[in-house]
């Protein structure tokens, strides 16, 4: 009450005074902003900027909303429940700030707000509008609102995407939830090529049915490089694994592989929705065991064992990293002051290097904890076989539509009311998704056609594609400049290339010779070339899309369906001896045949790098990444040589400058804890110049692939490797910050694995059991790293 008191006397000094700008304490004990009748003549007239953030004010009077001068709002750290429609009226606004209060609804009005450009509304639990739309700042707010005037429908349309190994179950499962009166099972050995797409109509107590589009993804191996495409954060997971075939050393395997593979790829710390998704789990095939319900019970056990080791581990790693930082670094103490400020500036430069290492190691740990998927409570043990405990599943599946997760909602668009216009959008691309040659459409001639056929602009266009794609209508690639009108036509191209049983099922047939002019000898030379070396003519391309329902292959077609393989990193070609080659790392063998050469060689100028996970890499990685860097680097300019396999694949250019790469498990000097996996770069010749360009080069399209994996930290470093035996790894970071530091030397040590004899055929990444370190050496800092000519790039923060 003091404090309220004291405000408004301020309030009438301020008027008294007629001053333009009026802050407020931010003692977080102002609980009533009442203004005094003797300064509505000021606010209105003069008051342009005002500040009452950090306090505790539960509601704002409506006179507040007269004062049409005011252009800085800033409202934050309070505790509002709401605000008035009547903030509309204050048009001259350019800063509003309404961030961390208890709003769920911004008003319709901020649509009258033109003339704002700083806006902040973040750390409220907003439903209405979208988080998806008020996230990404006003404009897209504004425009929200504008859509609403236009009329408003209820979304009640959500997808369910179906993952598991191959022949758990997934089909037979997905039959039993969409039609209970016919038969679930599929008939044996029969298996879903690529992904398939349903409709299932889920009944609800007391609220509309909901539209489910549910995916049912391909198990096996070769199909994962594609299934990235259709994961998304508004989705419902369903992960299935068969009850009968478990074991704990297949726990990985059968489980942990797909739900790291979503919380790699779907899992984002950015986003203002929950940043994890929705994953339930179901063991199937519980007729074929006894106790299926104890074997669920205990998986779901084992599940909760391993993830709160893992959390174990990151929460322990923090502690001892908080303790060493208020060692090390003078800015955290319990007293913050300028004083502090300045010593830590003070400290030499190898001290400030060692604060910023483990303030990153932090950083990484922390989004390790946010991008942690929630176990469920419950592992149903089901059985297509008289669907058995499918009405379980079903209220699972029902109950977690309205559920909330550790960061926001899961599911935010379901059962909100959204502009009629994004479901017109919608009605409109499921219309034109059975036309020909609108399959697949560059994004200048979707929005001519939303704007001929539908009267709708491009922003509005933009924002209910955007919409159809979270739902499943439609795939939408904005940075690659591509709408798919119909997703099965992209599934579909991708399958009759990448599939699990080309070398049963993919055969010459007579009309190849009559149309292609394929001969069975050809064709068979051709399919061997792909399934051994994961070559393939462009001609068998042609034979394989033959297949494909009312398209004509003509050449321009031709190119564009193989700019698709490239656009999403299923394959590329190379010009070698003055030949196209095709490539599909997804066939190529595992390793190479010829072990790369570790011994720098006289005259030789070296420089590598480490990317490494404290975990298993994402699937497939390395096999993106070598599609990346061949398309970028060497499809024009061809190479001299080169050798290609899934976890290795080593490349000259023209210049005679070797590139290798090769992904797995790090020898005992790679740096890493427990089941670290790293991809290992070398580019070695003759010339320093062309070394650290194609060094350049190559690395950007490293970084390019993984910032596809939003909830993964990678670690990087370089390493050095010395002419007298020995490497030493050092982080790409602090070597950044010591080089715009103009440190040029730095002194390292080198350690050596010895080997331990291992037999076989040996990976250069394989563990080694000793370590020895060689003689202290003085490097040049830009024999390591190229000379950076950039800004200045932002070190990730906690």
């Amino acid at each position: 009450e003091i404090d309220n008191a004291t405000l408004y006397k301020q309030l009438i000094e301020a008027s008294n005074g007629k001053v333009t700008e009026f802050e407020s304490q931010h003692l977080k004990r102002i609980t009533a902003l009442e203004f005094p009748q003797s300064s509505l003549s000021w606010g209105r007239s003069y008051l342009t900027r005002l500040n009452l953030t950090n306090n505790a004010i539960l509601e704002l009077p409506d006179e507040l909303f007269e004062f049409s001068n005011l252009v800085h709002l800033n409202l934050s750290r309070n505790c509002l429940l709401g605000i008035s429609h009547k903030l509309g009226n204050l048009t001259n606004l350019e800063s509003l700030n309404v961030s961390v209060n208890l709003i769920t609804e911004l008003p319709y009005t901020i649509a009258n707000l033109e003339n704002v450009t700083d806006f902040s509304c973040h750390f409220n639990p907003i439903t209405k509008p979208p988080c998806a739309v008020w996230s990404r700042g006003i404009s897209n707010t504004r425009n929200f609102f504008k859509d609403m005037e236009g009329g408003t429908e209820v979304n009640v349309d959500l997808r369910v995407l179906v993952l598991g190994l191959s022949e758990v179950g997934k089909t037979s499962l997905i039959n039993g939830l969409i039609d209970s009166d016919t038969t679930a099972l599929t008939r044996v050995g029969d298996r879903t090529v690529g992904i398939e797409k349903r409709t299932w109509v889920l009944d609800r107590t007391a609220q509309q049915p909901v539209n489910l589009l549910v995916y049912d993804f391909a198990g096996q191996e070769e199909y994962y490089i594609t299934h990235h495409l259709f994961l998304g954060s508004r989705a419902l997971y369903v992960l299935a694994f068969d009850l009968s075939k478990f074991e704990d050393h297949l726990l990985d395997h059968q489980i942990l592989l797909w739900w790291n593979s979503i919380q790699d790829r779907v899992c984002n710390v950015k986003s203002n929705d929950s940043i994890t998704p929705k994953v339930i789990i179901v063991g199937t095939k519980a007729d074929l065991i006894n106790n299926a319900e104890c074997r669920a019970d205990y998986i779901h056990k084992k599940l909760e064992e391993h993830f709160q080791l893992r959390l174990k581990g990151v929460n322990d790693r923090l502690k001892v990293l908080e303790k060493e930082l208020k060692k090390l670094d003078p800015r955290r103490r319990d007293h913050k002051n300028d004083k502090n400020k300045k010593e830590y500036e003070s400290l030499p430069n190898t001290k400030k290097m060692e604060i910023l290492s483990k303030e990153n190691e932090q950083a990484k740990l922390h989004h390790q904890l946010q991008c942690t998927i929630v176990l469920p409570e419950k592992i149903h043990a089901i059985s297509s076989v008289g669907l058995l405990n499918f009405d379980k599943l079903k209220e699972q599946i029902a109950s977690s539509l309205r559920e909330v997760g550790p960061s926001g909602k899961y599911f935010p668009q379901l059962d909100e009311e959204l502009p009629s216009s994004w479901f017109q959008v919608r009605k409109f691309v499921r219309d034109q998704s059975s036309r020909k040659g609108r399959e697949c459409m560059k994004l200048s001639q979707y929005f001519q056609l939303l704007s001929d056929e539908l009267n709708i602009n491009e922003d509005v266009g933009r924002r209910a594609t955007q919409f159809c794609h979270e739902l499943g209508d439609v795939l939408f690639f904005e940075k690659e400049d591509l709408v798919f009108l119909c997703p099965s036509f992209l599934i579909d191209v991708f399958k009759l290339v990448i599939r699990h049983d080309h070398k049963e099922s993919t055969y010459w047939r007579e009309e190849m010779m009559e149309k292609l002019q394929i001969g069975e000898e050809m064709f068979n030379r051709g399919k061997e070339l792909l399934l051994q070396k994961g070559e393939i003519e462009e001609w068998l391309l042609i034979a394989l899309w033959s297949q494909l329902d009312d398209v004509d292959l003509e050449f321009g077609i031709i190119n564009n369906l193989i700019q698709l393989l490239e656009t999403f990193d299923v394959a590329t070609y190379i010009k070698h001896k003055g030949q196209k080659r095709f490539f599909i790392p997804e066939f190529q063998p595992k390793l190479l045949k010829v072990p790369w050469q570790k011994n720098k060689k006289e005259g030789q100028f070296e420089a590598q790098r480490y990317v490494c996970v404290d975990s298993n890499l994402p699937h497939g990685l390395l096999k993106r990444v070598q599609v990346r860097v061949l398309k970028k680097i060497f499809k024009r300019n061809g190479a001299k040589e080169f050798h290609l396999a899934q976890n290795q694949f080593c490349i000259m250019d023209i210049n005679s400058t070797l590139l290798y790469f090769e992904s797995g498990k790090g020898s005992e000097d790679c740096p890493g804890f427990g089941k670290s996996e790293g991809i290992k770069i070398c580019i070695s010749g003759s010339n320093k110049e062309n070394v650290m360009n194609l060094l350049k080069k190559v690395y950007n399209c490293v970084e390019d692939t993984l910032k596809e994996y939003p909830g993964r930290i990678f670690d990087h470093y370089v390493v050095y490797a010395s002419k007298y035996g020995g490497a030493v790894f050092l982080r790409l970071e602090e070597l950044k910050e010591k080089q715009r530091a103009k440190v040029k030397k730095i002194k390292v040590t080198p350690k050596q694995s010895v080997a331990t004899g291992n037999s076989g055929q040996d990976s250069p990444m394989k563990k080694s059991s000793k370590i020895k370190s060689m003689a202290e050496e003085y490097v040049d800092i830009d024999n390591l790293i190229p000379v950076q000519v950039t800004t200045r790039k932002r070190v990730l923060s906690t």
